[in-house]
């Protein structure tokens, strides 16, 4: 007879690999590594290669080797589709993307790109692919509008730090959060992890066995990858190569061989599993750190873009460049996955990032000398109401009362930091606008007011204003804090044993939990004992804040480590506020006990003592809520999660157990929840037998054998609220903008103006995520979390006449007229838009 082998079935036999290079200036990068890349691109013809260097490296070789820079520059320029090299990842810091901001995520690749066509103008971002994690949910939105056309969900050859979720075949639609989709390679859900390893998949080499258990899911033309890190002297990864793989750049794979996606994934941030040294001292103070870069940047964004257009203040271009570039350096994973060896470069960074802010009078809030006029500036989106401080540098004075440019008067009362007299009151503020207040003193010698008239105006605004703040101790020695939305317990062993919701008449506290609320826990594996805060409880104090404010302050001792912790309610604040400072002695370790002994640690053994949360120094918060759901944001994201349990302690069974910004814990069937809010980017403990815990301390052995300590103090910032219904309808992103943005205070005169809105989403469930200056245009960029009715209609400023909408590569669409001040877009839910103003 005669075999018949179709032309289909001789191309099933191909196999394919992505190899080349990652790194940079900052990982790794040796100064004559390009003349070494391009001499083995021309020894080898075959041999395609696809680059993830970070784009400041080039600034360097242009130095370091400039004719080998030239060199490489004649490899980028050709665009065609049998180019040599494509360049899979132009993020500017090589960030893991599902740690930042969903604007700093933009900024990454915005940054970056022109980064890298200064070296290499003809340059075409089709793919994007990475050697590490750096995978978040929202992603393929930002990629399609960043011209992107496919991706990569593979990184097997550097799996320290996680990996994505194995699923599906050879090629799928990664659907976005908010919808939009894009030609994707996953890790295969035939794709394992490597047997005796903890860093690598089965695709990280040209194996047989990959390649068929590939194929029996369907894959015809599997294709394996490996980043090698630059400095590696290897050339072509695969050596001899005896299955005869063809090398291939991602952009041909999926043009020239690749079947079209038949299957849509939509990914869920838990999707990228996902592992750090959460509770780490220095991993928490580079999250910290960034956290308020990220806030304060986007701030001084939004004020410079009011100064520009009521001022005529020109656009810090120069500033706000070095400002994010020194952010986006600290938000690289290397300052994330090895922080001992890298927080050196973020406080540098940091430095910096503070540096070029200062040079920027809008970004400082200064103190006031003899001012009676302050200008409160809210940046977000929508109205704001909440307390705000001043700090005056004037001796005490009998009273105070403030009133807004309408002469209306507000609640205010004044608190200590150390001798410096801090003025608290209460601002209204219209969405990206100003409003000035007026302070009016009374003193013995220089009187503004009356002594009796203070008085009088002071009970007239305790009239108008009844939700006042009260605390008392009881006869049992526990402390009550009420204010008209909360009635809150806490008892002499420091633990919250109450706080009821007279707004939904709701107690939330579960007291019968073997972890009592809010204290906190952790196994001492360098002591062999528990360390419970409850159990070490020195006192319980009160501190008043005249009538809108009370804080309670819990201090302790366990062994030798001071901690103190504050419990706040604020009146008008949903949130309750709350601060644990500790000061470890050194010597302390906390965590799993395994494998912490020296010289125990083996990089290939799969348990790892730092991936166990509930050994870890939490404080945690028991809830009187059955049929308990987690709800939990994520850069332009909030996902519901499908986790069981947070808990692991192996490498092959990683799961994303972080918290972003805020995570909520809800009874689905009575709708009642309380959401955690806090000020960095870490893990969180939950399942039906555990109660939702925030992760403080952990010390110990972690990755490469790196000795974690504790020393100095540590400070951690969360808010807790309790609330009915689900995320979106109790509005638990506002509050969280409102924790990250709170309104700015800025020295004031009375021939200031009162600046209007600039734009004004109070109408919408939308998000101003950012404002700018582009010339003589405004860029907003919106988002929508909460999916409300489509289209939606919000008010601009009556000075802008069109508006347009922008690709964030810079396309754009027909301008439209605005009418009525009025702009009206459609845009899903977890939707990003862009907006051009003039």
């Amino acid at each position: 007879g005669i075999l018949l082998i179709s032309l289909s079935d001789l191309n099933a036999q191909n196999t394919w690999f992505i190899d080349g290079y990652h790194g940079g200036a900052y990982g790794h990068y040796p100064k004559n590594y390009t003349s070494f890349i391009n001499q083995q691109l021309r020894e080898h013809p075959e041999w395609k290669i696809n680059i993830e260097i970070e784009p400041e490296t080039w600034d360097s070789v242009r130095i370091w080797e400039p004719s080998a820079y030239a060199e490489f520059a004649k490899w980028m320029a050709d665009t065609s589709i049998q180019q040599r090299i494509e360049y899979v990842s132009p993020a500017y810091g090589q960030s893991y993307l599902f740690n930042i901001s969903g604007e700093s995520i933009i900024r990454q690749f915005q940054y970056g790109m022109k980064k890298v066509r200064e070296h290499f103008p003809a340059v075409q971002f089709h793919t994007y692919s990475s050697e590490e994690p750096c995978f978040t949910s929202c992603l393929p939105g930002i990629l399609n509008s960043l011209g992107f056309r496919y991706a990569s969900l593979k990184n097997p050859n550097t799996c320290w730090g996680g990996y994505t979720r194995a699923y599906g075949g050879e090629i799928l639609n990664w659907v976005g959060a908010e919808g939009s989709k894009l030609s994707t390679v996953p890790r295969y859900a035939s794709e394992g992890l490597e047997k005796n390893s903890t860093w690598q998949t089965e695709a990280w080499i040209n194996s047989r066995e990959y390649y068929d258990e590939a194929r029996s899911i369907g894959v015809r033309e599997p294709i394996a990858m490996t980043l090698q890190d630059a400095g590696w002297k290897n050339g072509p990864w695969l050596g001899k190569n005896e299955l005869k793989t063809k090398y291939t750049t991602w952009r041909n794979y999926f043009e020239n061989i690749a079947r079209s996606p038949t299957e849509d994934w939509k990914f869920s941030q838990e999707d990228v599993q996902v592992a750090l040294v959460w509770g780490s001292q220095e991993l928490q103070r580079t999250a910290q750190q960034v956290r308020r870069a990220e806030n304060k940047i986007l701030q001084v964004e939004k004020l410079a873009v009011l100064e520009k257009l009521y001022l005529g203040v020109p656009w810090p271009k120069k500033e706000i460049d070095e400002a994010w570039r020194n952010l986006m350096l600290a938000q690289h994973h290397d300052c994330w996955i090895v922080p001992l060896a890298w927080s050196g470069r973020v406080n540098n960074w940091m430095k910096n990032f503070d540096k070029f802010l200062k040079k920027l009078s809008l970004s400082q809030t200064g103190d006031l000398v003899n001012s009676n006029r302050v200008n409160v500036i809210n940046t977000s989106g929508k109205s704001a109401r909440q307390f705000v401080s001043v700090r005056l540098n004037e001796p005490s004075v009998s009273g105070y009362i403030v009133r807004d440019d309408k002469t209306k008067l507000t609640p205010s009362f004044t608190s200590k930091d150390g001798n410096t007299i801090i003025l608290n009151f209460l601002a209204d503020v219209p969405a990206t606008g100003v409003v000035q207040y007026e302070i009016i003193r009374q003193t013995s010698r220089n009187s503004t007011v009356s002594l009796e008239t203070l008085k009088q105006k002071t009970k007239e605004v305790s009239k108008r204003f009844s939700d006042t703040a009260k605390a008392s101790r009881l006869p049992n020695g526990d402390i009550k804090l009420e204010t008209n939305l909360y009635r809150l317990l806490i008892s002499k062993a420091g633990a919250i044993t109450s706080i009821y919701s007279k707004e939904i008449k709701k107690e939330f506290v579960d007291n019968s939990n073997t972890r009592p609320f809010n204290t906190m826990q952790g196994y001492s594996w360098a002591h062999n004992e528990l360390l419970k805060s409850d159990h070490s409880i020195d006192s319980v104090s009160i501190i008043q804040s005249g009538d809108w404010r009370i804080t309670a302050i819990i201090s302790g001792k366990p062994r030798e480590h001071r901690f103190q912790q504050s419990v706040t309610l604020t009146s008008q604040q949903r949130r309750i506020d709350m601060n644990v400072t500790i000061d470890w002695k050194d010597g302390e370790g906390i965590g799993d006990p395994y494998a912490q002994k020296k010289g125990e640690y083996d990089p290939k053994d799969l348990r790892k003592a730092f991936y166990v949360d509930t050994a870890k120094l939490n404080v945690s918060f028991p809830l009187q809520l059955q049929n308990q759901k987690v709800f939990k944001d994520a850069p332009f994201d909030v996902i519901e999660s499908r986790l069981a349990s947070t808990f692991y302690n192996s490498w092959d069974s990683i799961k994303n157990n972080i918290i972003y910004r805020w995570v909520d814990v809800v009874d689905s069937v009575s709708g009642f929840g309380l959401a955690l809010i806090t000020d960095h980017t870490t893990s969180y403990s939950h399942s039906q037998n555990f109660p939702l815990s925030l992760t403080l301390a952990y010390s110990g052995t972690a990755l490469w054998s790196n000795a974690y300590k504790l020393e100095g103090r540590s400070s951690v910032n969360y808010s807790l609220i309790p609330h009915k219904g689900l995320w979106d309808e109790a509005e638990i992103q506002r509050e969280a903008a409102l924790f990250n943005e709170p309104l700015l205070v800025r020295p004031g005169s009375a021939v200031d103006k009162v600046l209007s809105s600039i734009v004004n989403l109070d109408s919408t469930g939308f998000e101003l995520a950012s404002m700018q200056q582009a010339g003589d245009t405004t860029v907003l960029r919106i988002y929508n979390p909460e999916g409300k009715v489509n289209p939606t209609t919000f008010s601009v400023n009556s000075r802008f006449m069109h508006f347009q909408f922008v690709e964030l590569d810079g396309r754009t669409d027909e301008p439209k007229k605005i009418s009525g001040n009025k702009v009206v877009i459609t845009l899903p839910r977890h939707g990003v838009r862009t907006i051009r103003l003039w």
